[in-house]
């Protein structure tokens, strides 16, 4: 987490979170964007759990700064090169650099493949060099790119805020399903409940697949390194094959 950032430890009532953890989370990951230059990145395996947190985010973030510009960050160089060239001409055509230090527009980077960390990378050094544009970053990712050894690095040295978001049990879900209910978004929150569990049922029997397999493979070569011995025998024009037996060489019959 940002050294800079004194984490909230209060939850804000009107996040809908999986539980108080979640909701400080995120509070704290839109308190973390405040000026232009600033990235916070969420964190988590479930692409439907990411995508409800980044739409807190942004309700929360919209409460307090209802000018912001929200843009779907592509993942392309030439693209954040010229989006940020155009937030420049654009911020300072507005004087908003002379008037005010909080963020002009938001990109909103979704991450889910470990090829994507350049493009995490270049986004941060644009909107970092270039803070006269006014412009933030709120990244979405999964653990392909938070668990590179080299993202830890890289995010301690920039002090890049970062929140990581377990899936809720069984638990966290009832209670979470019992609070938007009272809120009147229960259909929404029924199909993320859904989403989760299908999820989650999905990687469980990937799990079991790649046990089996991981299972198979040990006794694969298990085998290989004790062989049978295979003899095989000519017998009125027919191959015999006999495991576990050294090779014996049988008269044919006269």
């Amino acid at each position: 987490m940002d050294k800079n950032i004194v984490p909230s430890l209060s939850r804000s009532e009107e996040v809908s979170a999986f539980g108080d953890m979640d909701a400080v989370y995120i509070d704290n990951a839109v308190r973390a964007l405040k000026k232009p230059g600033d990235v916070v990145i969420i964190e988590a395996q479930h692409r439907s759990l990411r995508d409800h947190y980044v739409k807190q985010v942004l309700s929360q973030l919209m409460a307090v700064a209802d000018n912001v510009v929200v843009n779907r960050c592509k993942k392309d160089r030439d693209w954040m090169i010229a989006a940020i060239n155009q937030a420049f001409v654009k911020n300072k055509v507005c004087k908003k650099t002379e008037t005010s230090k909080a963020i002009a527009e938001l990109w909103i980077l979704d991450l889910s493949s470990s090829e994507d960390f350049g493009m995490l990378k270049l986004a941060q050094t644009l909107v970092s060099q270039f803070e006269e544009a006014g412009v933030g970053v709120l990244v979405s990712c999964s653990s392909s790119i938070s668990s590179q050894p080299e993202f830890s690095r890289w995010s301690n040295r920039a002090e890049i805020p970062f929140w990581h978001f377990e899936v809720p049990d069984s638990s966290a879900i009832e209670a979470f399903l019992e609070r938007e209910t009272k809120s009147g978004a229960v259909n929404q929150a029924r199909r993320l409940v859904d989403d989760l569990r299908l999820s989650r049922s999905e990687i469980e029997e990937e799990k079991l697949v790649e046990d089996l397999f991981a299972l198979k493979t040990e006794h694969d070569e298990n085998f290989g390194a004790h062989p049978l011995a295979e003899q095989r025998i000519k017998s009125d024009g027919v191959v015999v094959a006999i495991k576990g037996e050294s090779p014996t060489k049988i008269a044919e019959p006269a």
